[in-house]
């Protein structure tokens, strides 16, 4: 059965990372200006491919991913996972990496990147 949500303590708090549900979308896209591309290089192989999302992974990545797109991952973040921007920027840097990991997993962008990269093939 695919959760509907995870459980995750961030900064001493505990919270629940739901789905992003498509009425959201919006706010969310709103959120992005450079974090595609960021996106793109940090979770994609030079051939295109997702790259294995394991914690060893997105721990080696993670750093990248966070200096390139520190303006617009906090945002992007509290939108995608209900979390309060201010309460996302006093966590540490272990919390930010813990909730990329959590909203990325429950949403499944491995499967959504897979779909994107099939339809844009197809095009």
């Amino acid at each position: 059965m695919i959760k509907d949500k995870l459980p995750i303590n961030f900064n001493g708090e505990d919270f629940e990372i739901r789905k992003i549900p498509v009425r959201r979308i919006g706010a969310l896209a709103a959120t992005l200006s450079n974090l595609p591309e960021v996106f793109k290089e940090v979770f994609m192989n030079d051939l295109g491919e997702a790259r294995d999302l394991d914690t060893s992974v997105l721990l080696e990545k993670a750093p990248k991913l966070i200096m390139q797109a520190s303006e617009t991952l906090p945002p992007f973040l509290a939108v995608a996972s209900e979390i309060d921007l201010e309460k996302i920027l006093d966590g540490g840097l272990d919390d930010l990496v813990l909730l990329i990991q959590t909203v990325l997993q429950i949403n499944n962008f491995e499967t959504i990147v897979k779909y994107l990269k099939n339809f844009m093939k197809a095009q």
